[in-house]
């Protein structure tokens, strides 16, 4: 659900990634795709930072994985209806986090009660680097968290917030239970130490 491929790495110049060729970057999440064996295959498109501004690269692999690939999407599973996009916006502020998780379940509530979208069960969205779930309303909301490090040259100089690394997990069983579980990465204990000038 995330980002595919990281795209050439503009803001560094390329110089953080293994290769800055998509096509390369392609081939790559082709051997992950391949390595989890998935049986059913869906995905949404990314950033276009990462996945092409004016191509879709993602294409690539969907087309590879005989996958279905699109912006906005709505699955069943179980009888759960299941609302997936990429996109959702950042907070600068910690306990803003779920704000816009909630705004996009009202969101979604709204087009639904005006039958142009289905009534979604489950919200997930990615692209902000951190987790953060909430209920409201009867419906499940979640950010998945990253598959990237901590560290890079802009996330460093530029951003601030802290970043949740690993994976989300939801099973779907045949009664419609939904169980969840967030796995996320114990990035080390090693704190930033200050540098003693006097």
């Amino acid at each position: 659900h995330g980002d595919a491929l990281d795209g050439k790495g503009d803001r560094s110049g390329g110089t953080e990634q293994i290769t800055p060729d998509r096509k390369v970057q392609c081939d790559i999440a082709m051997n992950v795709i391949e390595y989890i064996d998935p049986s059913v295959l869906r995905m949404t498109f990314g950033t276009p930072y990462h996945t092409g501004t004016g191509e879709d690269w993602e294409t690539i692999i969907a087309d590879k994985a005989d996958a279905k690939i699109g912006s906005h999407e709505w699955y069943e599973v179980n009888g759960v209806v299941i609302d997936c996009k990429h996109k959702i916006v950042s907070s600068q502020i910690p306990h803003g986090r779920l704000t816009a998780l909630a705004r996009e379940i009202l969101w979604a509530k709204m087009w639904a009660a005006r039958q142009q979208q289905p009534q979604p069960d489950i919200i997930i969205r990615s692209h902000v680097h951190y987790f953060e779930q909430v209920k409201h309303d009867n419906c499940l909301g979640f950010i998945t968290p990253a598959l990237q490090g901590l560290g890079s040259k802009y996330g460093a100089r530029q951003c601030s917030g802290t970043v949740d690394i690993g994976f989300l997990v939801i099973d779907i069983y045949n009664d419609g239970e939904i169980k969840w579980k967030e796995y996320i990465a114990n990035t080390g204990t090693t704190e930033t130490k200050a540098e003693k000038l006097y």
